[in-house]
């Protein structure tokens, strides 16, 4: 498989929309809204490629709506929950042969599910912000078609109707601010996610017998830390430093999704030009790396074409993000978010 080559740059970029919004009921009760996409992934290597067996196009996407309600005890202390709404939709593309212009089983499903979020933040001293939430895991049933372009010994070409059960995966968030002196902030996060949930998904409806889509991840997580600084009364400037621990291991990684760890260095600013609007902007870098691709006897990837292939995948991150916030009202809350 050598002389197809290798897959080149499989990570298109992308855009994420958001939108955040919230309206003030009573002195302390508030109603809110998050419309964004919180799961995606998406790889495109060159065809033909060495890894076709193992994988071409594919990619995952999702829109989340959350409507939420929060309420304020006291001084001290708020609580937020919210519904769930999550459709998410999935296509994957694998070569049925090692040739230069391969036949092509194709897959494409989608589906809704719904789940919760609850979060508090608890204000122990003046300067002294934090914040736990919780999302819950949303079990979404997708329903959709398999194309097999040609035989497969004696299974015959056709369309077939496919479906499996995707997870997204329950996590715990915990922040804390804390402010020194007059101007600067400190902050800290840390995030885990209970990605051993998944393990393998039977994929219904399959021609080919005992077909699933193989994950076994481990548990991921996040720590970061960083600072903001109030330059002036319209200007904010931001820093920070994060790390977060992949749920893919050397042994089950695939060339769908060569995740790694990761350090992750991000700046940042927000400009009010006045009482009701203000810009957010961030920059994140990921520094060059690399990883390995080992699908051999052991990766659960291996029995899809029981034909070994390793590799090494070099690559960085870059994110951009704007925010532009406007308010409603001249009070003290923010009362909508909007971001590209």
């Amino acid at each position: 498989m050598l002389p197809l080559g290798g897959a080149g740059n499989i990570s298109p970029s992308a855009l994420v929309p958001a939108l955040y919004g919230s309206y003030q009921i009573t002195h302390d009760l508030w109603a809110g809204l998050a419309v964004n996409v919180p799961n995606g992934l998406g790889s495109k290597p060159r065809v033909p490629t060495a890894s076709q067996l193992y994988g071409l196009k594919s990619g995952i996407k999702s829109v989340e709506i959350t409507p939420t309600l929060a309420y304020r005890f006291n001084e001290k202390l708020s609580i937020g929950v919210g519904v769930r709404f999550m459709r998410l939709s999935l296509q994957q593309q694998t070569a049925l042969a090692p040739i230069a212009t391969p036949p092509v089983l194709a897959m494409r499903t989608n589906g809704w599910g719904t789940g919760f979020r609850i979060g508090a933040t608890f204000q122990p001293f003046d300067g002294t912000t934090i914040g736990v939430a919780y999302n819950s895991r949303i079990d979404i049933g997708t329903t959709g078609a398999m194309s097999l372009p040609i035989p497969l010994f004696a299974i015959p070409a056709g369309v077939y109707n496919v479906g499996f059960k995707l997870i997204t995966l329950d996590s715990v968030n915990i922040g804390i601010r804390q402010k020194i002196g007059t101007n600067f902030t400190l902050t800290g996060t840390f995030e885990w996610t209970n990605w051993s949930r998944l393990k393998s998904v039977p994929i219904t409806g399959s021609p080919i017998p005992g077909q699933i889509a193989p994950f076994f991840y481990r548990d991921g997580w996040l720590a970061a830390l960083g600072g903001e600084y109030r330059w002036n009364d319209r200007l904010t400037l931001r820093a920070g430093v994060s790390y977060e621990q992949s749920p893919l291991t050397t042994r089950i990684r695939e060339v769908r999704n060569v995740d790694r760890d990761r350090k992750l260095f991000t700046t940042g600013l927000t400009y009010r030009f006045n009482e009701k609007i203000s810009l957010d902007a961030a920059y994140a870098l990921a520094p060059p790396g690399k990883t390995r691709v080992a699908i051999v006897p052991g990766n659960p990837t291996f029995p899809l074409a029981g034909v070994p292939y390793t590799g090494t995948v070099k690559g960085s991150l870059h994110m951009v993000s704007f925010g532009l916030n406007y308010r409603w009202d001249s009070g003290a809350t923010r009362i909508v978010s909007a971001k590209y």
